[in-house]
C-alpha cells in the first residue's frame, strides 16, 4: 500500500466552475475510504506493508497503525523533516514490524530508499517467522 489517494474529499461536487465572488468560501470536507483497511481482509499469506507520513509522535502513530490494520511492516517517515517528504528526492524513515526493534533508515536518495525496502523485504519474505 504504497499512498493512499487521499484522506479527505470535498463534502460536494460541482458541475460547474465556482467563480470568484470576492467572499469567504469554505469547503466542507468528508472522509474517503481507507482502501488500507478495506483490503486487510483478503491479505492471506501475502506480506502486509504499509506506509504513514507523520508530522508529531511517529512511533507511536506509525506501531498504532500497525496493530490496528495488521500489518506485517510500517514505513514511517516525518514529513516536517527537512529534505524528507513528498517534495524532495530524499527521505529519511523509520521501519516498524511487530516484536522487533524499530530501524532507523539514513536520508538517502529515494531511489536508494526503495532499493533498501526491497532487501527488507525480501529478507522477511525468505525468513517468515522473523
Amino acid at each position: 500500500m504504497c499512498a493512499a489517494v487521499a484522506d479527505w474529499r470535498p463534502a460536494t461536487l460541482s458541475t460547474r466552475k465556482l467563480k470568484k465572488s470576492g467572499h469567504r468560501t469554505s469547503l466542507e470536507l468528508v472522509r474517503t475510504p481507507d482502501i488500507l483497511e478495506t483490503v486487510a481482509s483478503r491479505k492471506g499469506d501475502r506480506l502486509f506493508v504499509g506506509f504513514a507520513a507523520e508530522t508529531d509522535d511517529l512511533e507511536r502513530h506509525a506501531e498504532g497503525k500497525m496493530r490496528r490494520k495488521g500489518l506485517d511492516m510500517i514505513v514511517a517517515n516525518d514529513v516536517s523533516l527537512p529534505g524528507a517528504g513528498l517534495a524532495s528526492d530524499t527521505n529519511q524513515v523509520h521501519v516498524f514490524r511487530p516484536g522487533c526493534a524499530p530501524v532507523q533508515l539514513p536520508m538517502m536518495d529515494k531511489g536508494e530508499l526503495g532499493g533498501r525496502l526491497i532487501e527488507m523485504l525480501e529478507s522477511i519474505a525468505a525468513t517468515p517467522d522473523q
